[in-house]
This record gives C-alpha cells, structure tokens and sequence, in this order.
C-alpha cells in the first residue's frame, strides 16, 4: 500500500478523534491564554452532547490513547487534554 496513504489515514483519524472529543466533551478547564502558547483545555469524557453516541467517544479514547495522543489527568482520569499539536506521538502524562 502507498506509504502516503497510509500517512494520510492516519492524519485524518487523528483529526477526527481529537475533534469529537472537543466538539462532543465538555471543556470543564483551560489553562494558559488564548492566542498564547501553551494553552490548553481539558475536556470531560463523562459529559457528552446528546447528539453523539457515547460508544463514539469511547472508541475515540481508545484511539488517541493506543495513538499516545492523549494526556489523562492523573486525579480525574476521565478529564483528557492533548500533547501540543507537533510535538510528536508518545503517551505523556498531566504530571510530567
């Protein structure tokens, strides 16, 4: 298979996992200033809109996680932000 292809498979399912976290998961914290660097939102992955099926939301976790584009919140695990966007694949926790 074109190794290009595959690349751009995986850019797209990343785009549309993050998204549906944002779009559907209440944003319950930012940190850091809009327009600024920095700035990131944490969204609960237990708050869902109604419009989307919560298995949706499910499948996209497990998905960035396998991906290590998640970032939990160690004391709230169901609170989920994202590494910074070019800052390439690997599992970080909020701690580090």
């Amino acid at each position: 298979m074109n190794p290009n292809l595959i690349a751009l498979a995986f850019k797209l399912a990343d785009s549309v996992a993050r998204s549906d976290i944002e779009l559907y998961c209440d944003n319950t914290r930012t940190e850091g200033t809009l327009g600024q660097p920095g700035l990131r939102r944490w969204y609960d992955t237990t708050r869902i809109d109604d419009v989307c099926p919560p298995e949706d939301i499910a499948d996209a976790l497990s998905y960035l996680q396998q991906r290590g584009l998640l970032i939990r919140d160690p004391a709230q695990p169901t609170l989920v932000t994202f590494p910074p966007i070019g800052t390439g694949l690997h599992t970080q926790d909020a701690a580090a």
